[in-house]
């Protein structure tokens, strides 16, 4: 019975093992980034996981690690494809169908479920049916909905990004890395220059093509994790994950004794780079930091990921109104979030992504 249990589990969850491309930790790395996410927003709620640690606007930290984790895994795969010239019409619409399915179907019905729920004290501004319109069409990203437009338009730039490397440079490294570092540095002089919208790509670009930057190396280097400078310095993940902590504003503080605004647009490069370290390390087979982000909770709490992201503000409004002793709320919000995420996923995310476009002969 036990082992049937932990089987039906598996095969929910963690179907993805049976792939062996599928890196084990990088589900970890995404639980990593969500936990940033509800952590702040149950901080700023004033709901603690203890008394003395507080991760008050720290979320976009972990967006951050999102949106560069979203174009490692989406940009190898069109690498790949584009490499190997099999990045087809059936290929292409795969891509965008599994985008629109998988994420688009769920990101609409929490619109629609904050909405109908606003007049019961959900404080999520979708007041009005021309709001969720604007939220739909990507005109609009309020609250915990800012990334989704951000990462969709992302969705839709990748392809002729690479496409651009694959016809112009042929995979060049020197003409392919000179190209993408311009569109880092374009990016970040004109989020200093201009003051961009919330929901703005070329505002959140860096980490988009960090990511899409490892990809590349990761799918064009035959010998990726034959040498590395993490063989030569294997503390330095370790190190990179430590300054994201210490740039926590709340930590910083504690530890400077002086505040730090961690939300304009200089912040946004510096930490696609320390996260682009942590994620590098995970893909040398033999670095010491795979294993903890190979730990199951922590990939089951990455698996349900969008879930959580989506739907954890529903549980913290309705805990944050709760007459219960304070150290009582975070477990009850973790647990019931937990607990609706993977009704979600289960109900919505796991069957959407098993639609694809079938080719026939």
């Amino acid at each position: 019975m036990h082992v049937n249990l932990k089987n039906r589990f598996n095969n929910i969850f963690f179907s993805n093992d049976e792939n062996s491309n599928h890196i084990k930790s990088l589900d970890g790395l995404r639980g990593l980034a969500v936990l940033f996410v509800v952590l702040s927003h149950a901080s700023n709620a004033g709901i603690l996981l203890y008394e003395s640690i507080n991760f008050r606007f720290s979320g976009k930290i972990g967006v951050y690690l999102f949106f560069l984790l979203s174009a490692f895994l989406l940009d190898t795969q069109i690498i790949k494809n584009l490499k190997n010239k099999n990045a087809d019409i059936h290929f292409w619409i795969n891509y965008f169908l599994r985008r629109i399915l998988r994420i688009y179907s769920l990101f609409i019905l929490s619109l629609l479920l904050y909405h109908y729920l606003s007049p019961y004290g959900v404080s999520i501004i979708i007041d009005n049916k021309d709001n969720i319109l604007e939220h739909i069409f990507l005109l609009k990203g309020e609250n915990i909905f800012w990334s989704i437009p951000v990462e969709f338009k992302y969705y839709l730039l990748s392809p002729i990004i690479l496409y651009l490397c694959h016809r112009f440079f042929n995979w060049n490294k020197t003409f392919t890395y000179c190209f993408l570092i311009l569109l880092i540095i374009g990016s970040t002089l004109t989020s200093n220059f201009y003051n961009l919208s919330s929901i703005s790509l070329v505002k959140y670009l860096p980490p988009f093509i960090i990511g899409t930057i490892i990809a590349f190396e990761y799918i064009i280097q035959p010998k990726f994790n034959s040498k590395s400078v993490l063989d030569r310095m294997p503390n330095l993940p370790l190190i990179s994950l430590g300054i994201i902590v210490l740039l926590i504003p709340d930590v910083f503080s504690f530890v400077f004794s002086t505040k730090i605004n961690i939300q304009g647009p200089a912040f946004i490069f510096p930490y696609s780079v320390l996260w682009g370290i942590l994620l590098l390390s995970l893909l040398h087979k033999n670095h010491w930091i795979k294993q903890f982000f190979e730990w199951k909770m922590l990939r089951f709490i990455g698996v349900i990921s969008y879930s959580v992201y989506l739907l954890h503000a529903l549980i913290l409004n309705f805990i944050r109104s709760l007459t219960i002793q304070n150290y009582y709320k975070f477990p009850v919000f973790l647990i019931s979030t937990i607990f609706l995420s993977v009704l979600s996923f289960y109900i919505i995310e796991r069957p959407f992504s098993k639609i694809y476009y079938s080719k026939r002969k």
